[in-house]
């Protein structure tokens, strides 16, 4: 596939160009210029498990609390203005979403749910998925071993589509915030093509008057939010024609507030205490995909059947573990037990359990894979062998694409973007 070097360089350059409209790797960073290869029975079960780990996250937020406000009261955030009680919105929550799953010795854990329009990795797949495709070298590829990429641009299309149907309307104008403009050229290409005219707006320009409005006064029918709200008050970005358009039920704003909500990286640590009070099926799932997960507070705690003082086991095992925010994204706050000095996990526990907003989850080992990478600098390539995260994009409860990333530094465990880099995996029989 990459027998010749200048042409791999060629490659690179064009994914680098092709991908550079939003962060996708440190800049020092090594190019992927071969997808990342799953057999299709891998490929099923790291969905099936990522899809049973969101559903019971639902599930368990569900029977905890009777309202999304009296949930966030249980969960400790406060409500957000966008967040509402409507079921004819709620009942599209879970629709989006992204779970960050390692393969540890084979066996898919879901390390966060990450169930929001706002996840990343669609858009990105789709732009690699083009360049490979077209590359001579993969189209034999192809040929020969019958691969098959991701469609989640295409499901989701179709899930604005029918959401824009079941509020009445057949042809539905369709606008993308986020990032910027040339990072969705693609999604919006997509949606006019079928039946959806598709702009970019910026929180900036809207206005709500009967449905929110562009700064030319074209009035939406469904927003795709590709940014976290969270992040938008903390900068003190405008919400209020967001706000208005939730409270008058009037532009449907996909994905619904809630979908932030079910992913706060608590519900793990409900699910791990649940457990072992749910039918055997349910109990497998979260015993087998789900790392062992706590909140970080002083009490005692029971792991693996035996009982620990919750403070003393992550002190004194700190090799075991991973301290998280319970919000928050990006791999923000997190710190790697094993690769962090002494004293700073200790000092970072500690305030941990004042903040009284993180977890502490078992470190699970990501399996590595091969991934063959072109420097930009010299146009060397090289076959890495190193650990990676392969989330499944779900789209409606389905799989419908894959969003992986590596590092390119064995000894590190902490597979960010900011660190490493994003790539495509294609699937084969």
């Amino acid at each position: 596939m990459h027998d010749d070097p200048a042409r791999t360089a060629e490659l690179a350059r064009s994914l680098d160009d092709r991908m550079n409209v939003y962060p996708w790797r440190h800049p020092q960073g090594p190019v992927p210029v071969r997808p990342v290869l799953l057999d299709r029975w891998r490929a099923r079960g790291i969905t099936w498990a990522a899809m049973e780990v969101v559903r019971l996250a639902a599930a368990e937020c569900a029977r905890r609390a009777s309202s999304p406000a009296e949930l966030c009261a249980l969960l400790g955030i406060p409500v957000s203005p966008m967040l509402t009680d409507r079921d004819s919105w709620n009942r599209w929550a879970l629709d989006q979403a992204r779970p960050d799953v390692v393969l540890t010795g084979g066996v898919p854990k879901v390390l966060e749910c990450n169930i929001s329009g706002a996840i990343g990795g669609i858009e990105q797949t789709a732009r690699l998925d083009s360049c490979f495709w077209n590359w001579p070298g993969v189209r034999g590829l192809t040929h020969r071993h019958r691969l098959w990429g991701g469609h989640t641009i295409a499901a989701r299309r179709q899930l604005l589509l029918d959401i824009a149907r079941s509020r009445g309307t057949d042809r539905p104008q369709v606008a993308i915030a986020g990032w910027s403009e040339a990072n969705f050229s693609e999604t919006m290409i997509d949606a006019a093509s079928h039946g959806a005219p598709c702009i970019f707006v910026t929180q900036e320009e809207l206005t709500e008057d009967d449905g929110l409005r562009n700064a030319h006064g074209l009035r939406i029918d469904v927003l795709l939010q590709k940014f976290v709200t969270a992040d938008s008050y903390a900068k003190g970005e405008p919400m209020a024609a967001l706000e208005a358009a939730v409270a008058r039920d009037s532009t449907f704003i996909a994905a619904p507030e809630i979908s932030t909500v079910y992913s706060d990286k608590k519900v793990l640590a409900w699910l791990t205490e649940r457990a072992a009070d749910l039918p055997p099926a349910q109990r497998r799932v979260i015993e087998d995909h789900v790392p062992w997960t706590s909140e970080l507070t002083d009490r005692k705690v029971s792991r693996h059947g035996t009982e620990h003082d919750l403070l003393t086991l992550v002190e004194n095992d700190q090799h075991a573990f991973v301290l998280k925010p319970t919000g928050g994204h990006s791999g923000h706050g997190v710190l790697i037990g094993r690769e962090t000095e002494q004293a700073a996990w200790l000092a970072a526990v500690h305030n941990a359990v004042r903040d009284g907003h993180h977890v502490v989850q078992e470190f699970c080992e990501p399996d590595r894979f091969p991934t063959t990478v072109c420097d930009l600098a010299s146009g060397e390539m090289d076959v890495l062998d190193v650990p990676h995260l392969i989330s499944p994009m779900l789209v409606r409860g389905e799989g419908t694409g894959f969003l992986a990333r590596f590092l390119p530094d064995p000894a590190r465990s902490m597979i960010t973007v900011r660190l490493g880099a994003q790539n495509t995996v294609f699937i084969h029989d």
